[in-house]
């Protein structure tokens, strides 16, 4: 049949399969940066006030749109729908991410249209100060949207946009728990926040399903796992930031060192993992055959990712200190232990030389495997020749 049927769509976008792909990525993406003991948090709360421009919003990222009879939810939306009418769930928006100037304005149900003009965007820190003094707990939900993040947008700076910070430092002054919920993509300074909240967590852009992903993640129904793909500057003097960089001499500031506040590979979860007895086996000249014994030691059953890099020790061109050459997510049951293989090659273990020449040189390799790029937790060597 050369021709398209024109209702086919209805029966395959957003089907039950789709949308549960999108759900399963958004839950991998969930990224824990802190959390001292509050999440996760328990359905027998008696309140929570979810502040923040993004606590009410139908956010699902650039290049998205949400058609006319189609319900996409918010994280607000999502919590109240959890918890039930047996707990006071309370909104406020606090303040905007983008503030008072020229912006795009989307004209609803069509948000690939937009005019210019001036608009008039209300902050309101104070009452949403006075909204979340009346609950137990506190639920920001901020961090750039589609106007500041997308192809061909960003900013000059790397703080919270607006008065986020603002909002967050305020609401710190209650005395309750605070969470923080970032949806953002790309690192943000979380030099502030960090010190003055109980938990944060990089939701990142998740899509039609990243309110649900949120919501089981800080109720204790999904135990996150997601990992860095880039680091989290610490200031913006230690721009550029990346895990890979060349050795040279050390850079140091008056304010504070210059490592990544937040490192390629990080991510916290609601249980603990213990590694031991790493060994690595060649299998040919340059396949290396790496094996580890990792186990859940918490109470919690939850995802481990495996991270394996390698350190060239001597070569004939300059080589990072520390190369990913792989990484596994394995899920473990509380107390379980199993057995991580990597399987190397010559790939792995090849460089570019003065002549421009793909190459594997001979001597000793340094194998390196943990939780994160500054969180190794065993080692090991092999020689090629």
């Amino acid at each position: 049949d050369p021709y398209t049927d024109e209702n086919a769509w209805e029966s395959i976008i957003r089907c039950d399969e789709h949308r549960n792909i999108a759900l399963d990525a958004a839950r991998k993406s969930m990224t824990l940066l802190k959390n001292n003991g509050v999440l996760p948090l328990s359905e027998d709360i008696k309140s929570v006030a979810v502040i923040g421009p993004s606590s009410a919003a139908q956010k699902i990222g650039g290049y998205s749109s949400i058609p006319t009879g189609y319900e996409v939810q918010s994280v607000y939306e999502k919590i109240k729908e959890l918890l039930g009418d047996g707990v006071t769930v309370r909104q406020h928006d606090g303040c905007a991410i983008t503030p008072d100037k020229k912006t795009p304005r989307f004209v609803e149900g069509q948000p690939h249209l937009a005019s210019e003009g001036e608009d008039e965007i209300p902050d309101d820190i104070e009452g949403a100060v006075k909204v979340a003094s009346e609950c137990d707990y506190i639920i920001f939900v901020g961090g750039d949207n589609s106007i500041t993040s997308g192809e061909g947008r960003d900013r000059c700076e790397y703080i919270l946009a607006g008065k986020q910070r603002e909002l967050i430092k305020r609401l710190s002054e209650l005395g309750k728990k605070l969470i923080v919920v970032l949806e953002v993509c790309k690192p943000v300074d979380l030099t502030v926040e960090e010190d003055i909240c109980d938990a944060i967590l990089v939701a990142w852009f998740g899509g039609e399903m990243g309110a649900q992903a949120i919501t089981e993640t800080l109720f204790g129904k999904y135990n996150p796992a997601g990992r860095l793909n880039v680091s989290f500057p610490r200031n913006a003097g230690s721009i550029p930031c990346y895990y890979s960089m060349l050795p040279g001499g050390d850079q140091n500031y008056y304010e504070g060192p210059k490592k990544a506040r937040y490192p390629f590979g990080f991510g916290l979860s609601y249980t603990t993992f213990e590694y031991s007895d790493i060994k690595a086996e060649k299998k040919g000249r340059y396949d290396v055959e790496v094996t580890v014994t990792v186990k859940n030691t918490g109470k919690m059953a939850g995802d481990e990712v495996v991270q394996l890099y390698i350190d060239d020790v001597e070569s004939s061109v300059v080589t990072p200190p520390l190369l990913l050459k792989g990484f596994e997510r394995v899920h473990f049951e509380a107390g379980e232990e199993k057995q991580i293989t990597f399987n190397l090659n010559e790939n792995s273990f090849s460089l570019i030389d003065i002549n421009y020449k793909k190459t594997v040189e001979p001597g000793d390799f340094r194998i390196l495997v943990g939780s994160a790029s500054d969180n190794i937790k065993l080692e090991t060597s092999v020689y090629l020749n």
